[in-house]
C-alpha cells in the first residue's frame, strides 16, 4: 500500500523507542511497539501500540525488514579492495 503523507505530500514518520514480542495461545505472535509522536514522548518511552501476527506473517515481516536493513548496510559499508 501506500505511505500515509502530509498535506505537503511528505510520508509521516514517528521513531521507534522499543518493542516487545510474545506468544498468545500458543498460535499468534503478540508484537508491540513503542513509538513517539514528539520529544517528550521520546524521553518518557513512548506510547505503544499492539499487533497480532500469524507465525507466517511474523516471518513475511521479519524477512522483509531483514533484506531491507542489510540493503541499507550494504550501501554504508567500504568497498572491498579485491
Amino acid at each position: 500500500g501506500d505511505f500515509q503523507t502530509d498535506e505537503s505530500g511528505n510520508i509521516t514518520t514517528c521513531p521507534v523507542v522499543g518493542w516487545t514480542a510474545g506468544v498468545v495461545a500458543d498460535s499468534t505472535v503478540l508484537l508491540q511497539i513503542r513509538y513517539a509522536t514528539c520529544d517528550s514522548e521520546m524521553e518518557s518511552g513512548g506510547r505503544p501500540i499492539q499487533f497480532v501476527l500469524t507465525p507466517q506473517q511474523s516471518l513475511d515481516l521479519a524477512r522483509v525488514l531483514t533484506a531491507k536493513a542489510n540493503g541499507i548496510l550494504a550501501l554504508e559499508s567500504p568497498a572491498r579492495p579485491n
